[in-house]
């Protein structure tokens, strides 16, 4: 398969989970998210991806994934619904399968902003605030405080985190190699 087909059906991979835990979270099906990132990431490391820095990679990303929603979460900041466990303390699980969709695409449909530190910044700025809005809007989340400082602090912790994820992944594949 050509390079540019595997950047679509990764970047659409990303858009399949992404959806599917919108969709299956407010159909009340806590588990499908969990599900649909499972055989995504099964098709990914078959088809896509056989490199081990990028399992490593992932793992890191859901790590950072438990950090960054457990602070939203444990400081008040926003309020999720869709647990599969009655349990306040972590975030949602689907948070995490769009955290896996996204590191998914760091070397694939986003491999062209790789080491465009300015533009990886301006893009978590921009886009990730969009994508917790996006969030807000269908009811899946509450912001806690004013829409302004809300989007204004998610842009800042959304830059920061691409920012890490794309450096972190840098470093994974300098001592890992591809």
């Amino acid at each position: 398969m050509s390079i540019k087909f595997l950047r679509i059906i990764n970047a659409a991979s990303f858009y399949l989970i992404w959806w599917s835990s919108i969709f299956s979270i407010m159909c009340n099906l806590y588990l499908m998210p969990i599900l649909i990132t499972l055989l995504i990431f099964y098709f990914h490391f078959t088809f896509v991806s056989k490199s081990k820095h990028e399992i490593i990679f992932i793992i890191y990303c859901l790590l950072i994934s438990i950090i960054y929603e457990s602070i939203y979460l444990n400081m008040g900041f926003i309020e999720y619904t869709g647990y599969i466990f009655d349990n306040m303390f972590f975030p949602p699980l689907w948070t995490m399968c769009m955290w896996i969709s996204l590191g998914i695409t760091i070397n694939h449909s986003m491999d062209l902003l790789r080491n465009k530190w300015v533009i990886i910044c301006l893009s978590g700025a921009l886009f990730g605030p969009l994508g917790y809005l996006s969030l807000m809007k269908l009811d899946l989340i509450t912001f806690n405080y004013s829409l302004s400082k809300t989007l204004f602090i998610l842009s800042a912790t959304c830059s920061s985190s691409l920012l890490t994820l794309f450096y972190l992944n840098k470093k994974i594949e300098e001592k890992y190699g591809n």
